[in-house]
């Protein structure tokens, strides 16, 4: 998940067969996607080789390496907040993938893995990547970001739990002040638009973009 270099490489290529998960298009989880060894594996295994995110994710990876091979239509399996995906590994196992709204930027998702034996989950794994949860007076952001809260209450009075949580902790820091002082996002849209608002009126002619 969000690497795409190192030993797993190998075994992928002793398998010709590799399912990768992005959780983003941000640059620190796609280490690997634009390094030789990466793209000679999807040039030698071509339809085996999938990497599973959303389509939104998918465009921008592909706008921003601009490199052939990924290109090929079949590289990218599109995921979308709220669906389940169900993998079956090289050894027959079968693997249940959902999807979450992570909230942090276009694309970005939670992935929740759970192993199928006999029709029922069990060894479940969370993978958060970057995520961001808030109060919101819009219920309908709130409703999204709690989604992945029901999920775990829902386990957890099924006595099931979370066996393995990966938790990006990039500002998780409660030693430094200013890591609890995020603003919240109606405040940065408040801030943009102010921002925006105050540049088209000095000058008519500027073009501003967006990423």
């Amino acid at each position: 998940v969000d690497y795409f270099k190192g030993s797993y490489l190998d075994d992928v290529r002793k398998q010709k067969k590799g399912y990768f998960f992005l959780s983003h298009c941000h640059t620190d989880h796609t280490k690997g996607i634009n390094e030789y060894e990466f793209i000679n594996l999807c040039e030698d295994f071509g339809k085996t080789i999938k990497i599973y995110c959303t389509s939104t994710t998918a465009t921008l990876v592909r706008n921003r390496n601009k490199l052939n091979y990924l290109d090929n239509k079949s590289l990218f399996e599109p995921v979308e907040v709220g669906e389940s995906h169900y993998i079956q590994l090289p050894d027959k196992e079968t693997i249940k993938v959902r999807v979450f709204d992570a909230k942090h930027c276009p694309g970005s998702v939670m992935f929740l893995f759970s192993r199928l034996n006999g029709g029922c989950e069990k060894e479940y794994a969370l993978y958060t990547g970057d995520f961001r949860f808030e109060n919101s007076e819009n219920s309908e952001k709130s409703e999204n970001s709690e989604e992945i809260y029901k999920v775990l209450e829902e386990l957890k009075d099924q006595k099931k739990q979370v066996a393995n949580l990966y938790l990006d902790t990039t500002f998780f820091c409660p030693y430094i002040e200013k890591c609890n002082e995020f603003p919240s996002r109606e405040n940065c849209e408040d801030k943009a638009k102010k921002f925006v608002e105050k540049e088209r009126e000095e000058n008519p002619n500027v073009t501003i973009g967006t990423c």
